[in-house]
């Protein structure tokens, strides 16, 4: 299964599929018009043929707050976590948007309480919903319950070490202790600066200390976390160094493990899709760097 943002070609098979469960009273239809004039609000859920067997879309509303609509999972792909997913992809792309509440209007409140949500009174949200309310049969008497999260925001700080070797990068991978390889980072100290929380990460977890930083900006890596059953939107500010040894002395209580690997093992290695994602935004960098 693969969770990515929808396509022009992908509106009729998405509409076929929530007007399917609009039929049956449990959400609003959408017209091919509303979804042609949003298509940027949705993600679909692709499975290994090819076919489309969820979307979801995550509607801006205001500055601080946007709207989770038309989650709908095809029956033959229900119980795979489809809808799981979606619903963080939505969470985690309002968090890259600096927004940070979601709400929904649902029949299945269980759904999303189960991430993190909580229920709330209707009256209390802003009036502009009340426009997709009025194209509801059941309007006035309306008996879906609203739920909303407030997304908590956290940021870590890195440094992607790249060591040159026959005039190729090799990159500088951690495993955590948790099991999962990634890149050197962590959380800044009272007053520090993200560079300055950077390399001090990077000398407590690798030692490494002698390297030149690249005249770039900072990579982003943006992903959710759960923190005690509440998502957290999680953004990693990357700093990108070119190291002048491989000698690394990891810290024990913290990392298990460490390699300089290229850049197809490091592809194959690090564990999460967003670190791979980063690597290569990053491989691309070095790439149009060794042109000059």
């Amino acid at each position: 299964m693969k969770i990515r943002n929808a396509l022009v070609c992908d509106v009729k098979s998405a509409q076929r599929l929530v007007n399917e469960f609009a039929s049956r009273g449990v959400m609003l239809s959408r017209s091919l018009n509303e979804f042609y004039e949003h298509i940027r609000d949705y993600f679909v859920c692709e499975d290994s043929n090819g076919d489309i067997v969820g979307v979801c879309a995550l509607h801006v509303l205001w500055e601080d707050l946007a709207e989770i609509k038309s989650l709908a999972v095809k029956q033959s792909a229900q119980k795979k976590s489809v809808g799981a997913e979606l619903l963080k992809r939505c969470i985690k792309d309002a968090g890259a948007l600096g927004i940070n509440r979601v709400f929904a209007l649902t029949y299945v409140p269980g759904f999303f309480i189960k991430h993190g949500f909580t229920e709330t009174d209707k009256s209390g949200l802003p009036q502009k919903i009340w426009g997709d309310c009025l194209k509801c049969p059941k309007f006035p008497d309306c008996d879906e319950q609203a739920v909303i999260l407030n997304i908590k925001e956290e940021r870590s700080y890195g440094i992607i070490a790249v060591y040159e070797q026959g005039g190729k990068p090799l990159f500088l991978l951690i495993q955590h202790n948790a099991g999962h390889w990634a890149f050197p980072k962590g959380h800044a100290n009272a007053g520090e600066t993200p560079i300055d929380t950077a390399k001090r990460e990077m000398e407590e977890e690798t030692s490494v200390t002698d390297y030149k930083l690249y005249d770039h900006p900072p990579f982003i890596e943006n992903y959710i976390v759960t923190r005690q059953g509440k998502p957290v939107n999680k953004t990693v500010l990357y700093f990108l160094a070119l190291v002048k040894e491989k000698t690394v002395k990891i810290q024990e209580s913290e990392i298990a493990d460490y390699k300089w690997a290229d850049f197809s093992e490091a592809l194959a290695t690090v564990t999460f899709n967003e670190g791979k994602e980063l690597l290569l935004e990053v491989n691309e960098c070095l790439a149009d760097f060794s042109k000059y």
